[in-house]
């Protein structure tokens, strides 16, 4: 790449300018010395003393010489108060750059690089110095491999070596609006999915404790900011950004999930919307965090090798086909005139007494009529498994469903229950589950 830099802004010259300038200064401010010096070379026999010739030397010494081995020690010590530098070796870097032709100073600021066009093309191939605040990394690189990763702090670059990505180290917050996905029956449902989550620290607290002077509120890891740039996804040619990743991966955990369910067995006739999202949502939290299972999800396993922990993940916005929103609604009629008509008998004793009555006696009579089965094999002594005994119950409540009349709201309510204890029953352990013949 070109340096397109006019020559009279080149640091090389300006530095040698400025060196022709004090060297200009110090031959005038010591010109006699020198000519002494000259003298004492050139023409002997003129009898200088040797004090004299003594003293224009150490004259000469504390103007030349002294400052330049005091100037590297002086930048050591005043960059420990000024700069962000915490080891001899950062010290020594800053005395190293300060006497040297390098390259730029560039700031990061944010997780982004602050600066205009011209710098941080400049940027790119010329050795140099990076500021880099206490909420930001980066991974640095050459044209052939990537090189190291760094925090915050003060940076010193290479010959060849420049800025491959920045990174933010605060907790970052991404959303998906418009997320569809279909039911098991193909109904439609939609979500906005936004997710929590930052770099992986590789530590159980995401900022440090304590309040130590200059110590950056964000734990940094170098392995993490590896992965997160070297992972990078790439698709029709255009890399995808680090920090887009996990709400993609949550998106298709919710489709997965959502496929699995019937949509009556998503809500009951009295949840709202915010029941099926608070289910729905802490199955994805526990597949992306790897809180599931023992074994780790291979959607935890894909965000820990790209250097992400997830935080939490949100579901919000539900979005229903219309005809399902009128048909829902309906439902919330009929049962709230249900409720309507049951308060108003409430008012009088005597029907209030008969009619629970009548519900204690149903109910006795209807759990008599779901555990006759396993009653009778109990009578002979028989010991049917937890998972032979679950089954034969679910079974006869769908048979006993049937018989009963009732409203399809309220049948619709107990399936969903029953759904969700059969695959709480397989779920057990046996993988071979049947219901019995």
């Amino acid at each position: 790449m070109m340096n397109s830099t006019p020559f009279y802004r080149q640091p090389a010259l300006l530095w040698g300018l400025g060196a022709i300038l004090l060297l200009g200064v110090l031959i005038g401010l010591y010109y006699e010395d020198l000519y002494l010096l000259y003298l004492a070379a050139a023409q002997p026999e003129m009898g200088i003393p040797p004090s004299a010739v003594m003293d224009a030397l150490v004259s000469l010494g504390f103007a030349f010489i002294a400052p330049m081995l005091v100037s590297a020690p002086f930048f050591m010590l005043v960059s420990q108060f000024v700069l962000p530098v915490n080891t001899p070796e950062e010290r020594q870097q800053v005395s190293q750059y300060f006497g040297s032709t390098a390259g730029p100073v560039i700031f990061v600021r944010n997780g982004q690089l602050v600066g205009s066009k011209a710098e941080k093309d400049r940027s790119l191939k010329t050795a140099g110095v990076i500021l880099v605040d206490n909420v930001s990394a980066i991974v640095l690189r050459t044209d052939t491999q990537f090189t190291r990763a760094e925090g915050p702090g003060v940076v010193f670059t290479r010959p060849g070596e420049y800025i491959a990505e920045t990174l933010d180290l605060r907790i970052q917050e991404r959303a998906l609006e418009n997320v569809f996905g279909f039911t098991r029956d193909g109904i439609s449902v939609g979500v906005e999915v936004r997710v929590t989550f930052c770099l992986d620290n590789g530590r159980r607290n995401i900022v440090t404790t304590g309040h130590a002077a200059n110590v950056p509120a964000f734990i940094f890891n170098p392995e993490s900011a590896y992965k997160a740039v070297y992972g990078r996804a790439y698709r029709d040619r255009v890399s995808s950004e680090w920090d887009q990743l996990p709400p993609l991966v949550a998106a298709d955990v919710w489709r997965e999930l959502l496929i699995q369910r019937d949509f009556e067995s998503l809500f009951r006739i009295d949840d709202s919307a915010f029941a099926l999202l608070g289910d729905l949502q802490s199955q994805i939290e526990n597949r992306l965090m790897g809180w599931s299972t023992e074994n780790q999800t291979r959607e935890f396993q894909l965000l820990t090798e790209r250097g992400i922990r997830v935080l939490s993940v949100r579901l919000g916005k539900l979005q229903l086909p219309p005809d399902v929103v009128k048909k829902r609604i309906a439902q919330l009629k009929e049962i709230w005139s249900a409720q309507a008509k049951q308060a108003a008998s409430d008012i009088h004793p005597v029907t209030k007494l008969a009619r629970d009555e009548g519900r204690q006696l149903g109910q006795t009579q209807i759990l008599r009529t779901i555990t006759e089965r396993l009653s009778h094999q109990l009578g002979r002594e028989e010991k049917p498994s937890h998972i032979v005994s679950a089954a034969m119950l679910i079974e006869k409540t769908r048979d006993l469903l049937n018989d009963l009349g009732w409203s399809d709201a309220i049948v619709g309510d107990i399936r969903k229950a029953l759904d969700n204890m059969e695959i709480w029953v397989k779920g057990m352990g046996d993988n071979d589950f049947r219901r019995p013949q």
